[in-house]
């Protein structure tokens, strides 16, 4: 019996009966994206021999379930959880019953943005060392205590 005939038959026998008794799972064929950032929500697309939409679909990233829509035969969507970082496994259900093998998705952590050299080297000085902005800062205070040169009034007393 080829895998779409024992996908309809379990369909239209409103169980999973027929895949536990020829004791296979279905193959997920592709899915993509193959990784998220650890906050999920991120559309994943799974394909493999899925094809009635009336099926109760879920998939399980570990032991999360989340829903899944057939969005056209073999293709299921459906949007991956948050999680911590790291392998899990991703696997198709019908009706809460497991029925694809396992597939590994990945949780990777964001990485930091890097500032420029020279923003660390600028970030890591003291007031005396900041060469122009120590120099800006002098005509400030200048400016402040004294006025603009040639200027008729000052900015503070």
């Amino acid at each position: 019996m080829h895998v779409a005939e024992v996908v309809s038959a379990a369909v239209a026998h409103g169980t999973l009966g027929m895949l536990q008794a020829t004791g296979r799972l279905f193959m997920v064929t592709d899915y993509s994206p193959e990784w998220s950032y650890p906050e999920g929500g991120v559309k994943v697309l799974i394909t493999g021999p899925w094809q009635e939409a009336s099926s109760n679909y879920s998939c399980l990233f570990d032991q999360i379930t989340v829903p899944a829509s057939l969005i056209q035969p073999g293709v299921l969507r459906c949007y991956c959880p948050a999680h911590d970082t790291g392998l899990v496994t991703l696997q198709v259900a019908v009706s809460n019953q497991i029925i694809s093998n396992s597939v590994v998705f990945e949780y990777k952590a964001r990485a930091l943005p890097a500032l420029p050299s020279s923003q660390h080297d600028w970030l890591s000085l003291d007031g005396s060392e900041r060469g122009g902005l120590g120099r800006v800062q002098h005509v400030l205070v200048y400016v402040m205590k004294n006025g603009l040169p040639n200027s008729p009034f000052t900015v503070f007393n």
